[in-house]
């Protein structure tokens, strides 16, 4: 375990007790992540050694299994199998949760796997729509204000060149050339 970027010989995880299965992970820091938790919303794991670990249940969603972070908003981005994103606000000192925007219009998409990149100095959420074959990008100029900018067809764009897609697809990590 890494505390304050030191590996701990004797390191051990304080958290809540949980039947549930942890997925997607997040961090913004060295000192605590937030994962998935899809039979429940989201977890966030304090590293620090301090007991503030905590299972945060999000009203309405559905197997919360993909999770992102922004550095621009300050902001989590979790995405349930229905495809509503959950954008989630921590307190850094705290811990403590706020669900900043709950976006429902990409329901029957089947977004999952998502990476935030900073271009220009304006972060965008990249996330694959498996179930529409497609690449979604969503702008994300501050708290609350996720804007989708672009749909990409993969399907279109990889069979050009002979290869088969489909909506079983997954994997997700963005790139940017500086």
């Amino acid at each position: 375990m890494a505390v304050g970027n030191v590996v701990s010989l004797n390191g051990r995880l304080k958290g809540k007790p949980s039947l549930n299965v942890e997925v997607g992970t997040a961090s913004n820091s060295t000192d605590a992540y937030v994962v998935a938790d899809p039979a429940l919303g989201f977890e966030i794991f304090d590293l620090t050694g301090a007991d503030r670990s905590s299972a945060v249940a999000i009203s309405g969603q559905g197997a919360t299994c993909w999770s992102t972070y922004s550095p621009n908003t300050g902001s989590y981005f979790l995405i349930d199998a229905q495809g509503r994103i959950f954008e989630v606000a921590i307190d850094a000192a705290t811990l403590q949760s706020t669900v900043v925007g709950n976006y429902t219009q990409f329901l029957g998409d089947g977004l999952i796997d998502s990476d935030v990149m900073s271009v220009n100095g304006n972060d965008y959420m990249f996330t694959l729509a498996a179930g529409i074959t497609t690449l979604e990008v969503f702008a994300l100029p501050g708290p609350g204000r996720l804007q989708s900018v672009q749909q990409f067809n993969i399907s279109a764009a990889v069979e050009s060149v002979g290869i088969t897609v489909s909506s079983s697809m997954q994997g997700m990590v963005a790139y940017a050339k500086q």
